[in-house]
């Protein structure tokens, strides 16, 4: 699962928020490592993505998790970042 997308989670009433993004990648099993969907070649989709839409990346993400480990603990660092009083 990799996610960047305009505005992800801004306090609209901020001009300074606009075009701007994060990047969220994750993995869930080797499986998806090895069919393509690494978290170096999710960035790199979705740093290509921001750059086509002139969004600039403010920060990079990573989750990977296993059966045997679970939480995500870089949506709640994400969820933080983009947080209304940390765009301000």
């Amino acid at each position: 699962m990799a996610n960047c997308g305009k505005n992800s989670g801004a306090n609209h009433s901020n001009p300074r928020a606009f075009g701007r993004c994060v990047v969220y990648a994750r993995v869930s099993s080797k499986d998806q490592e090895r069919e393509g969907f690494s978290i170096p070649a999710q960035a790199q989709l979705l740093r290509g993505y921001a750059a086509s839409r002139d969004l600039t990346v403010l920060k990079e993400f990573v989750d990977v998790e296993t059966a045997k480990q679970a939480g995500r603990t870089g949506v709640g660092e994400m969820l933080s970042f983009v947080s209304p009083s940390s765009l301000s």
